[in-house]
């Protein structure tokens, strides 16, 4: 149903919330999840499913990385925000409300908690899944968050006590992100930034 289009897809969206809401579809394949992207937001039914589907942040999986012009509104942050408390979807969560810009300021103190942990407190699922071997998880986890914060546009103590911390880390995307992070606020860069840069 992915290449199906818009046309199908809308056609379709009434058995696709049946599927889903109905329990026995398995909710972490992003089969359907796809397709009724495409009803959104004209259905409110479609509307319904997907919003009950982000309020609960145990599910395996957030969108898989689907991300539409609907989800920028300000009323999808929160939404996406309980998510980074979801170790499995803190990346995908951060790079939606990255899309969010300021509308994701309500987000902006778990953004700054993964920044600093890797994932926002308290936890609601394990962290665990797939990793590139050789990669770092909770660096690549608060890399994004910091990609993140410097989209969304918002800056306060915390924020810049944040980027401090990553430009002072010893890894490379730490440093990267909180770089561009810094430039996208308009910050001084600071020292240890310039001395990497």
């Amino acid at each position: 149903l992915d290449f199906a289009g818009p046309v199908i897809c809308r056609a379709l969206t009434g058995a696709i919330c049946t599927a889903l809401e109905s329990g026995g579809y398995a909710v972490s394949d992003q089969t359907l999840w796809r397709p009724l992207l495409w009803s959104i937001p004209e259905s409110p039914h479609a509307v319904t499913v997907l919003s009950n589907h982000l309020a609960r942040p145990t599910n395996v999986f957030l969108l898989g990385g689907a991300y539409v012009p609907w989800l920028k509104g300000s009323f999808a942050a929160p939404l996406f925000a309980q998510w980074l408390r979801n170790g499995g979807t803190v990346e995908e969560a951060a790079g939606g409300l990255l899309h969010m810009g300021t509308n994701a300021a309500v987000a902006l103190h778990l953004l700054v908690e993964v920044a600093e942990t890797g994932v926002a407190s308290p936890p609601v699922y394990p962290i665990q899944g797939p990793h590139r071997s050789g990669s770092d998880p909770v660096a690549n986890r608060r890399s994004a968050a910091i990609y993140a914060i410097g989209r969304v546009g918002v800056t306060n103590s915390a924020v810049i006590q944040a980027l401090n911390k990553a430009g002072e880390a010893g890894n490379d995307k730490l440093r990267s992100a909180a770089y561009l992070a810094t430039l996208q606020l308009e910050l001084p860069i600071s020292e240890q930034l310039q001395t990497w840069a």
